[in-house]
């Protein structure tokens, strides 16, 4: 992906191979005890901007996912232990950790694209009756350690409940609420006190709640929102955080070489004032991340308006093609973007409150799926991003960078 930042100094492209294996042990015992455990192992050859510390400052991009973990490639990672068990006909019990997702993944998913997906540790009440099924959870996000000195436990746990509906009416796939508590210490640093960035150095306490509704056959729908309003912690003092997002879509889906054609539409909110006490930049949690705001990853949610529009269809029996455009655009000029994973270089330089330019970028994805009959599938993309007048007065990228993905599965 080129790199056109700083010429003299950055990379002007890079390539890298990711390798990740899994080995799973699934247990049981008749149909009242399930156990699971899961061991995963990843490395990579070539450059890792995911890693990228310091003045390019990719610390904010990834606040739920330890740092260290792209630093320790070798080492194996425990990615699921827990054990589930069935009370009685209506409640069931997990315990351990393993993978959590509310809803259609636009607040809590696995992430399952990232090299270290998310796995959380907790627990997990189920209740199912006829019509519906509701979690109680118990979770924890993250133990933070850094260095100098820790006046508390600065964990950071989440509260909540989630209920779906089951056999919805036909015109639904999903209907989603969710609420919980989100609950982080603040780490005290020594000497200077508690820093304001990055997120993990704040203490957080506040509330979410979302809903999603997904369904259709011809003309399908998907349509969510997520708020959050509360506390942030920033040294001694603190501010309301609040911020809300909704995504939609709507797809024609006719019988036709099994075709998609969609609209679809994006906003979540940026401060609307420099401190922050009116709407704030929305936290996007642990939503799912690749292929939200284009294939490439180079932006995040948080203060990001965008449209898409696409067609997928299938051009031989076993061969689909996707093409996808993306237009962005800033929700308030007086915030920064966030960085996706792979735009974590590229962006952390730009300066939100100097430019009145509510246009990032547009973006092309192109991509062929190909599934084999032994279980291997691959995948071959181009993408193309087109930076706007907000990223030419803003350090750049001020010209069009591109993205050659291959990536190959197999499942035994």
């Amino acid at each position: 992906m080129v790199n056109p930042l700083t010429p003299t100094t950055a990379r002007e492209s890079e390539q890298d191979f990711t390798t990740r294996t899994q080995l799973g042990v699934n247990m049981r015992k008749g149909e009242s005890v399930k156990a699971k455990l899961l061991f995963s192992h990843n490395f990579q050859w070539g450059s890792d901007v995911d890693a990228t510390t310091g003045a390019e400052g990719t610390d904010n991009t990834e606040p739920y996912q330890p740092d260290g973990i792209n630093n320790n490639e070798n080492i194996p990672l425990v990615s699921e232990a827990w054990l589930w068990w069935k009370l009685n006909e209506s409640m069931s019990l997990r315990m351990g950790r393993g993978p959590f997702s509310l809803g259609d993944g636009k607040v809590i998913s696995n992430n399952d694209y990232l090299k270290v997906p998310y796995s959380l540790d907790g627990v997990v009440i189920g209740w199912s009756g006829e019509l519906s099924h509701s979690d109680f959870f118990a979770l924890k996000l993250i133990e933070n350690v850094k260095p100098g000195f820790v006046t508390n436990d600065s964990e950071m746990n989440v509260y909540g409940l989630s209920f779906n509906v089951k056999n919805p009416p036909e015109i639904f796939k999903i209907i989603h609420f969710h609420v919980m508590q989100v609950v982080k210490n603040a780490i005290d640093k020594g000497g200077n006190g508690i820093g304001e960035d990055p997120i993990y150095e704040r203490g957080l306490n506040y509330g979410r709640y979302g809903l999603a509704f997904v369904g259709g056959k011809f003309f399908q729908y998907a349509i969510s929102y997520a708020a959050h309003s509360g506390e942030i912690q920033l040294g001694t003092s603190t501010k309301v955080w609040s911020g809300s997002m909704i995504d939609a879509e709507l797809a024609l889906r006719p019988t036709w070489k099994n075709a998609k054609i969609y609209y679809g539409y994006h906003r979540d909110t940026g401060n609307e004032q420099v401190n922050g006490e009116k709407e704030a930049k929305y936290d996007s949690f642990l939503y799912e991340k690749h292929g939200t705001s284009g294939a490439m990853d180079v932006l995040g949610w948080g203060n990001l308006t965008f449209w898409k529009a696409g067609l997928h269809a299938d051009i031989l029996e076993d061969l689909r093609l996707y093409i996808d455009y993306y237009s962005f655009l800033r929700s308030e000029t007086r915030d920064t973007v966030t960085a996706g994973p792979n735009g974590t270089s590229m962006l952390a330089s730009q300066l939100g409150d100097v430019s009145d330019e509510s246009e990032i970028g547009s973006e092309w994805d192109v991509s062929v799926d190909h599934t084999y009959d032994t279980g291997l599938n691959m995948l071959l993309r181009f993408s193309t991003f087109i930076p706007g007048p907000y990223l030419s007065e803003n350090s750049g990228p001020n010209k069009n960078f591109s993205q050659v993905f291959l990536q190959a599965k197999i499942q035994f």
